[in-house]
């Protein structure tokens, strides 16, 4: 997406996004609240700006492998997910860590609140 996006995703079973590029994502661009589970994977966001990406009330919470433009705040925020797993992203541009292929093995990690 070549331009700003807004979703507000709620009480869905599944929410994904897969291999996807945005050019664009302001402060509350993404709000998902009472989905069973949330997934994002392999995504680029070029901009993104504080707390553009807020979760809640969602059972299961994966963000692994996505590239996030520079951003001196918090741009995730999230609450009330039993299981998260956080992992694995980096900055636009920059290599991927040595532990983060494919084949490695993934943790959960119990939830906090970061706002």
């Amino acid at each position: 997406v070549d331009s700003a996006i807004q979703m507000t995703v709620t009480n869905v079973r599944k929410f994904q996004l897969l291999a996807s590029s945005f050019a664009l994502l302001p402060t509350l661009g993404l709000v998902v609240n009472g989905s069973a589970k949330v997934q994002m994977r392999d995504c680029v966001f070029e901009q993104i700006q504080a707390q553009s990406i807020v979760v809640e009330r969602t059972r299961e919470l994966e963000m692994v492998g996505n590239q996030f433009g520079e951003s001196g705040e918090r741009i995730l925020s999230y609450r009330d997910s039993s299981s998260t797993l956080i992992r694995c992203n980096r900055v636009v541009g920059s290599a991927a860590s040595p532990g983060c292929s494919l084949s490695s093995q993934t943790e959960s990690v119990a939830s906090t609140d970061t706002t």
